[in-house]
């Protein structure tokens, strides 16, 4: 399969899907199937007055975003499959509105593994946040908003302006979308395993291919495991895995810089200080063990022993691939995190690099500079290594 020749015809395909589809080119079928979020109760039902023009760009409050409680997920399923016990999550990265990056990426493994894929959005990603973040005229008047009300503000896009402002206003949104995002999969994951789900046999084991931050939040959930769902899953960590300290999220497909400043300043600074003093939403992260691996995945220090006694008792069962050159999440933090401390934990890392151009946010570019025949050389690499460590 050749990513250059897959990637519009299959976002094609994929927007007119009805609730079961036949690929007409790939022996594979997707299905959409629909999802009800229970952990509304977290979600911010007010918070400090906003100002007036920012209403117009976020009229509803969190907790009230009826697309992030109600929604759909979907399901590569290999043609003429029957109820299985195995399956692939695929976790996508920060600020993505669009399966169609990804829709090769599930392909691939799908026809590599004989194993369905699922696309699972996180908590206000996707088709979970409204329609009117994803409007360019629209973003592009907050994003000029931001510019004028900003000084120095750099990074800053119609594409990113949504999750900047969001969090730029409330940082608090990082752990708590993060937190439902968890525990909508675990929900999901765990339908699987008690045989409550229509395409799954009971105790099937679901493997994790996680890029980006959907990386972190996989840490995150191996950390905070303490049911054991994902006791006999392998996954897989691409261009993810360094601890969120050590990530550099100013981009124009990301957030701008005002917003990721403020996030690394309430973290990194103030995080520990607002838990010790009973702040609100803290209470999360100070009791629940989402909130304890969160913290973990700050910085190298705190709760060192916790985050590297996981990846130390599971190294058997995770995978890793870096790029040299990617600028968000650096491959040699990636290795300083899952290797511990003392660099003693065998955790299998490859960091590869690529004779084209590539970013974090973008390392398969089709239709540049004439180089789709070594990107789909390249994209061949990385799921033929990924599918065969699975398997």
């Amino acid at each position: 399969m050749k990513l250059s020749t897959s990637y519009n015809e299959l976002f094609t395909e994929f927007r007119s899907a009805k609730p079961f589809h036949q690929l007409e080119d790939y022996p594979v079928d997707i299905v959409t199937l629909p999802f009800i979020s229970d952990t509304n109760g977290i979600l911010p039902k007010r918070e400090k007055k906003s100002h007036k023009e920012s209403r117009k760009f976020f009229p509803e409050k969190d907790a009230y975003i009826k697309e992030n409680q109600e929604f759909t997920y979907h399901i590569f399923l290999p043609r003429g499959y029957d109820k299985g016990n195995r399956a692939i999550m695929l976790m996508h990265g920060l600020n993505e509105k669009s399966w169609k990056k990804y829709l090769p990426w599930a392909l691939s493994l799908t026809l590599k593994t004989g194993s369905p894929v699922i696309l699972f959005p996180m908590a206000f990603h996707m088709n979970r946040a409204p329609s009117l973040w994803s409007q360019p005229r629209v973003m592009q008047n907050l994003m000029l908003r931001r510019s004028s009300v900003i000084n120095q503000l750099s990074k800053s896009t119609f594409m990113n302006a949504a999750l900047s402002h969001r969090l730029d206003s409330f940082p608090h949104r990082f752990y708590l979308s993060g937190y439902q995002s968890a525990n909508d999969m675990f929900k999901l994951i765990q339908s699987m395993k008690h045989g409550l789900h229509p395409y799954f046999q009971a105790d099937t084991r679901v493997d994790l291919f996680a890029y980006s931050i959907g990386a972190f939040l996989a840490q995150n959930m191996l950390i905070a495991d303490e049911n054991g769902v994902l006791s006999d899953s392998k996954i897989m960590l691409f261009c993810g895995g360094a601890v969120f300290k050590d990530m550099d999220g100013e981009s124009k497909l990301i957030m701008d810089s005002s917003a990721f400043k403020k996030l690394v300043h309430y973290f990194v600074n103030n995080l520990e200080n607002d838990i010790e003093d009973n702040k609100a939403y803290t209470h999360l992260l100070k009791r629940s063990s989402l909130g304890k691996a969160f913290r973990s995945m700050i910085g190298p220090d705190l709760n060192r022993d916790l985050r590297e006694d996981t990846f130390k008792a599971n190294a058997d069962r995770i995978k890793v691939i870096g790029l040299k050159n990617d600028a968000v999440i650096p491959s040699d933090k990636i290795v300083e995190t899952m290797r511990g401390k003392d660099l003693n934990i065998p955790t299998d890392i490859e960091i590869m690099d690529f004779p084209f151009q590539y970013s974090h946010e973008i390392p398969f570019p089709i239709g540049r500079n004439n180089e789709d025949e070594l990107v789909d050389k390249g994209f061949e690499e990385v799921f033929s290594k990924t599918a065969e460590f699975f398997c």
